[in-house]
């Protein structure tokens, strides 16, 4: 149900879709209270995060999660700047007891990129009951991203561990607060939550999570991976970022030279041009 607020909304004549754009509207979903600048939005977005938080909770936890007691307050702003959103949580002895989203961007990137990505710190949240650890919260929701952006952080995470920035692993692991180097902390989350759970699957991971942040990261790794100490982890980790950066600059030679061969060979089968004889010159 629409139900109409007035103010002022910001008019993007680029977006044909925000033709009612004279005043904000509220969508109420089962678990949603979305409130955006028109009823078309409103309508993608609010069915959009229902959707997601169906699959990736069936994804992570392998069950939906029970409906919320009471809605999720879900602001969306759309414009034609950089996409982003933040998500926040009261937990209290071991209950979320709220949550709120805002999500801000063009709206094909909302609904792509930054839902899913939002969407899975609520079920996070919902399985921890206490704040999560940066790096394995932002990792976990990168990782739930669509390809464009999880492709944009694999390419990020060698240019980072080229110019020196990594965190080193024992510290990123204990990070509770965001570092100075924000980047670097959701590349680097990415780039290891993937590999983790490349290496098992999701459930393995969010029991090593779990057992480290409320205990010893050690054990943890030991339980659950095998690895004796953080260090341990963290070489096995560099080398398969190696490894892949290894395969990644012997495709962009291939691509060169299949690029390169047609031009090659199309200027050595090029026919020789016939000289002509000069004629009716004068003597």
């Amino acid at each position: 149900m629409f139900k109409e607020r007035t103010g002022l909304v910001l008019a993007l004549l680029a977006l044909p879709i925000l033709a009612d754009r004279a005043a904000a509207v509220e969508y109420r979903t089962l678990n949603f209270l979305i409130d955006a600048p028109s009823t078309e939005v409103a309508r993608q977005v609010g069915e959009a995060a229902e959707r997601y938080r169906k699959d990736l909770s069936r994804k992570w936890l392998g069950k939906e999660m029970p409906t919320w007691d009471k809605p999720c307050p879900l602001r969306v702003t759309v414009n034609l700047g950089g996409s982003g959103g933040a998500t926040s949580f009261v937990f209290d002895n071991g209950q979320v007891l709220e949550r709120r989203m805002h999500i801000e961007g063009t709206l094909d990137r909302l609904l792509a990129s930054v839902l899913p990505h939002e969407v899975t710190h609520t079920v996070f949240a919902f399985h921890f009951c206490h704040p999560v650890p940066r790096w394995a919260d932002e990792g976990g929701a990168v990782l739930c991203e669509d390809q464009r952006e999880r492709g944009r952080h694999e390419g990020l995470i060698h240019r980072i561990v080229r110019d020196g920035r990594m965190i080193p692993l024992r510290r990123l692991l204990e990070l509770s607060q965001y570092p100075s180097d924000v980047m670097a902390l959701y590349v680097e989350g990415y780039s290891l939550t993937q590999f983790l759970v490349g290496k098992r699957d999701r459930k393995v991971f969010l029991a090593f999570v779990k057992e480290g942040s409320e205990g010893d990261w050690d054990t943890a790794l030991k339980t659950h991976y095998g690895y004796d100490k953080v260090e341990d982890l963290e070489t096995a980790w560099l080398a398969h970022l190696r490894q892949l950066e290894r395969a990644r600059a012997d495709a962009r030679t291939r691509l060169s030279s299949r690029h390169a061969r047609p031009l090659l060979c199309a200027l050595r089968e090029r026919p020789p041009v016939p000289v002509q004889p000069p004629e009716n010159l004068p003597d």
